[in-house]
C-alpha cells in the first residue's frame, strides 16, 4: 500500500527513526555537567591594607585537571569573567598579577637600595665578632623583607570553584 510519494513501510522507518532520534536528544540532557563549562566569575581583588589591586587574575585547572586557564584583568579591585571566557568548575590555582605603580621601582630606588645592602655588608665584614655579624645581617634581611613587602606583585593560591551560584569570589591579599 502506499500513501502519497512514500510507502507505509517507509513512512514506519521515518517514524521509528524521528522516535529515536528524539530519545537520544531528551537522554543527551542528563547526567554530569559539561566538563568545559565556563563560570560567571567576579569579585574583588585588595590588600590587607584595603589598598585595591590593579592587574590581571587567572585560574588555571589545578594539577591534575584538565581545561582552559582564563585570564581577566584586575581595574580598581574589580574583575569579572562571564560564561564564554570564565574558569571552569573544579579545583583551581589562582595567579594575582599586581600592576606596581608608574615610577614604583625607579631607578633611584634601585640604587638607595643597592648602597644600603653595600653598606650592611662593608659592615659586616668588620665586625668583630659572630655576634655583631649575626646582627647586622639580620638587620639588613629584615630590611629587605620591608623592601620585598612594599613591592610585591604576585600572589598565587588555590581555589574550588563550585559549579553553583554564587560565583561572586572576593580575595584579600597579604602584603
Amino acid at each position: 500500500m502506499t500513501l502519497g510519494n512514500c510507502t507505509l513501510r517507509e513512512k514506519q522507518a521515518a517514524t521509528s527513526l524521528g522516535l529515536l532520534l528524539g530519545v537520544i536528544f531528551a537522554l543527551g540532557g542528563c547526567g554530569q555537567r559539561n566538563p568545559l563549562e565556563r563560570l560567571p566569575v567576579y569579585g574583588a581583588v585588595a590588600l590587607a591594607s584595603d589598598e585595591k589591586l590593579s592587574g590581571s587574575i587567572t585560574f588555571v585547572p589545578a594539577e591534575g585537571r584538565a581545561g582552559p586557564a582564563a585570564t581577566a584583568s584586575i581595574v580598581d579591585g574589580r574583575y569579572q569573567f562571564d560564561a564564554e571566557n570564565g574558569p571552569t568548575p573544579g579545583p583551581s590555582r589562582v595567579l594575582v598579577k599586581r600592576n606596581l605603580p608608574k615610577g614604583a621601582l625607579s631607578l633611584e630606588m634601585a640604587k638607595e637600595k643597592m648602597s644600603k645592602d653595600t653598606a650592611a655588608a662593608e659592615k659586616a665584614a668588620k665586625a668583630k665578632t659572630a655576634v655583631e655579624k649575626a646582627a647586622i645581617q639580620n638587620a639588613a634581611e629584615e630590611e629587605d623583607a620591608k623592601y620585598d613587602k612594599q613591592f610585591r606583585s604576585d600572589w598565587t593560591f588555590t581555589l574550588d570553584l563550585s559549579a553553583d551560584k554564587p560565583y561572586q569570589h572576593d580575595f584579600t591579599l597579604e602584603q
